[in-house]
């Protein structure tokens, strides 16, 4: 018997930790990037294209730069893959990018996409 409900307890607590790490984002999705969707992270480019190269762009002298520091620059790629997590972090989990004009959720969502996908 006593058996019987520590194999009961032992089964109902390894099922509610498995529902608790399920979890939902909370946009009623799946919550996973579908990286075959070109057309959402080409929108996510573009949200760096008119988002950010305003102030991290390489053509643009250090008193343009709206304080961005010269040499963080997106004008490629490879320079947003080198900084992935920090604009991740500034722009979609602070929100505090760009300065004044935080990105839109629809923005926030696409350059997620981009940043996962490219």
């Amino acid at each position: 018997m006593l058996r019987s409900l520590l194999l009961s307890f032992a089964l109902m607590t390894s099922a509610s930790f498995l529902v608790a790490c399920g979890g939902d984002d909370g946009d009623g999705g799946s919550g996973a990037i579908d990286c075959d969707n070109t057309t959402e992270i080409a929108a996510g480019r573009q949200v760096v294209e008119d988002s950010c190269l305003g102030c991290h762009s390489s053509t643009l002298a250090e008193g343009s730069r709206g304080g961005a520091p010269v040499g963080i620059n997106f004008d490629s790629d490879a320079d947003v893959n080198d900084r992935e997590d920090a604009i991740r972090d500034e722009a979609i989990f602070e929100a505090e990018m760009p300065p004044g004009n935080p990105l839109s959720d629809v923005e926030m969502d696409a350059l997620e996409h981009y940043l996962t996908c490219q």
